[in-house]
């Protein structure tokens, strides 16, 4: 459900709760779309990207969410090609 002239998710159903904490609300997105793609995958992993142990990166969960905090939501959409109109 969007809010008039919002460019955000007010609130969304999810069964029989309504839900309208920001937080909650991604969350729940989180929730569904992993959950859809993991079982389009099922155990398929692709040959050619390689598995990175997570001692090996040279960046770590919360320098990945300030640099995404960082970014403009309003330049164009992702390769998901999913935009908020």
């Amino acid at each position: 459900m969007m809010g008039r002239g919002s460019r955000s998710l007010d609130k969304i159903m999810i069964g029989n709760k309504i839900v309208d904490n920001k937080s909650e609300i991604a969350d729940e997105f989180v929730s569904f779309f992993t959950t859809k793609v993991n079982n389009l995958l099922g155990d398929y992993i692709p040959s050619n990207v390689p598995k990175i142990p997570d001692a090996v990166l040279p960046f770590n969960l919360e320098e990945i969410k300030n640099a995404f905090d960082r970014l403009s939501n309003k330049k164009s959409c992702g390769m998901d090609n999913i935009e908020l109109l």
